[in-house]
């Protein structure tokens, strides 16, 4: 299974997409309470697991699709470690925060402190560079892909 990631590193997205699934149905009251503005959200932690997963797994279709034009594995394998990391790690932020009213007797989410927020918006920028090098890599690979058909 090793040196499956090893040459098909895409299919670790399917993995661990279909890990949250499975963990999405285990049994669980957590929620996140987002506090926005005048509105106020709470999200089933098992409805979150099942977004991610379900965001992993279109990913997963997507770079399986393209691995005929994929021009560079490096580019796809620190596509998929990053976003790995940065969703694993997003996930057990929210897991650890997932208590509703925490013991401050305010949400989470409506805490005013930078500090307190930096790994969330850490998480959230990994992830969204890696997307960023996922167009900039699936760009190129088109490129290629046009010019050798012109040719």
């Amino acid at each position: 299974m090793l040196t499956q990631l090893k040459s098909k590193p895409h299919h670790f997205l399917a993995y661990i997409g279909l890990l949250l699934v499975l963990l999405s149905l285990l049994p669980t009251k957590r929620v996140i309470d987002v506090n926005l503005h005048d509105t106020y959200y709470v999200i089933g932690y098992r409805v979150l697991l099942v977004c991610v997963a379900a965001v992993l797994l279109f990913l997963w279709l997507i770079a399986l699709l393209l691995v005929p034009i994929e021009t560079s594995r490096r580019l796809t394998l620190l596509h998929i470690v990053i976003t790995i990391i940065s969703v694993i790690s997003l996930l057990l932020l929210t897991r650890r925060d997932a208590t509703g009213i925490n013991d401050a007797g305010y949400t989470v989410a409506a805490r005013s402190n930078f500090i307190l927020i930096l790994p969330y918006l850490l998480s959230i920028i990994a992830f969204l560079v890696a997307q960023l090098i996922f167009v900039v890599h699936l760009g190129i690979a088109i490129t290629k892909w046009i010019l050798s058909r012109v040719k």
